[in-house]
């Protein structure tokens, strides 16, 4: 039971039965589905997973450069995929790779399965270490985005998992926690604002360790993948960034500022502009409440907020990570959000998390008629402006914790 100001929030056994049974029931489905689709009476969906894999192949057969040529990459997944329209360049840094490899030998619906079921027990986990009593209404707040990555079998409960353990690790003031720092190499969009963190808290330690980690695991790929490799990823990364700009992907799954405006037609100069004051308001949101003292817990939501508010390139299932910053900013949600703050942040989260998902159960026609609106022919994109949303919530529920934190010390040290 939750009890704010004004409501209190009460979820019953046979909800929390439902959350878990459920995301048993949807990865057994999708294993099922990638095992024997001919049972389901329908054609299996290409998704992430099935590049995971092919480039876990690409590795084992010493193949691993190609993975980053698009046009080679993109017709072998069309002979996987035939007759449908795909468009998932690699652009993973090569440590990916090496974690890939791992799943190749596997058969693809015994891979997912492991990898699915084991980041999510972990994912699960984590949270329920950052917060117990609130655990439940955490998976209830990014129950779309939880849903979202199974069907997909994204990497998004891994990410979000390394981020949580960095926070678990902190908050004991531990070195070690430069550990899952350094292995977020493989996505160090997503952890930015918390790298600023450590740089200002002046945890040398932390630092050192992250750097020997995410240097470690760069030479093993060299070793592993031949040192052509970054060559190649570097051009990937570039190729990317084009595609971005000329609004190939599919915009409607992110929830950047950039993803946002740039879907509703604006030049992309524009879009980036956007971003980066996006990203310089949130790191200055990070400093401040550095220099402003405030308590460890709180500063590393913010952070991860801001993790989440920098690059242009973020899809939903990334958002994995708000669950951490959720988390994170728990206690002062229970404590001081109303009623209606509450019904406005399960909103707002479903729709940053969950629109891309909405889009995919529409009708073609109406998928046609949504890419009308826009000047550039794609589906307007919401998940960025609910996101803000999120994040303007929680930052104004945490600064109202961390003013009663103060006004309470206030009052010990007079008495």
């Amino acid at each position: 039971m939750i009890q704010g100001k004004t409501y209190t929030f009460d979820i019953r056994l046979p909800t929390k039965w439902f959350l878990i049974i459920s995301m048993i029931l949807l990865i057994s489905f999708t294993a099922v589905e990638f095992a024997a689709p001919e049972l389901l009476g329908k054609p299996v969906a290409f998704v992430d997973f099935h590049v995971f894999h092919l480039v876990g192949d690409y590795v084992s057969q010493g193949i691993a450069v190609q993975a980053y040529n698009f046009d080679a990459f993109q017709s072998h997944q069309n002979i996987l995929n035939p007759g449908e329209e795909g468009f998932m360049p690699w652009t993973y840094p090569p440590q990916f790779n090496l974690l890939m490899a791992v799943l190749a030998p596997l058969p693809l619906w015994l891979a997912y399965l492991l990898f699915t079921s084991l980041s999510l027990g972990v994912f699960l986990f984590v949270l329920r270490k950052l917060d117990e009593d609130n655990f439940f209404l955490l998976l209830i707040f990014v129950l779309p985005v939880i849903f979202v990555t199974i069907r997909c079998g994204q990497n998004g409960f891994l990410t979000a998992s390394l981020i949580g353990i960095f926070c678990l690790l902190l908050l004991k003031n531990k070195d070690s926690a430069g550990l899952p720092l350094g292995l977020m190499a493989i996505k160090p969009h997503l952890v930015f604002g918390i790298a600023i963190l450590v740089l200002l808290r002046k945890k040398v330690g932390v630092l050192a360790i992250a750097v020997v980690v995410t240097s470690l695991a760069a030479v093993s790929s060299s070793i592993v993948l031949g040192e052509e490799i970054w060559l190649a990823f570097l051009k990937s990364a570039a190729d990317s960034s084009t595609f971005l700009r000329e609004a190939q992907y599919p915009l409607f799954r992110m929830t950047s500022v950039y993803a946002w405006i740039r879907s509703w037609g604006f030049e992309a100069n524009v879009a980036f502009a956007a971003q980066i004051v996006t990203a310089v308001v949130a790191i200055g949101g990070v400093v401040w409440v550095h220099f402003n003292g405030w308590e460890t817990r709180r500063i590393l939501g913010l952070a991860v907020l801001a993790s989440l508010s920098i690059s242009p390139y973020k899809y939903d299932y990334d958002l994995c990570s708000l669950a951490i910053a959720l988390a994170l900013l728990m206690p002062d949600i229970a404590r001081f959000a109303s009623r209606s703050e509450m019904i406005a942040l399960a909103c707002a989260s479903w729709l940053a998390t969950g629109s891309g998902m909405i889009v995919y159960a529409l009708p073609k026609k109406t998928i046609a008629s949504l890419e009308t609106w826009t000047q550039v022919g794609v589906v307007p994109s919401v998940g960025g402006i609910f996101f803000l949303g999120v994040a303007g919530l929680l930052i104004r529920l945490a600064k109202e914790g961390q003013r009663n934190s103060v006004d309470h010390n206030l009052m010990a040290s007079k008495v």
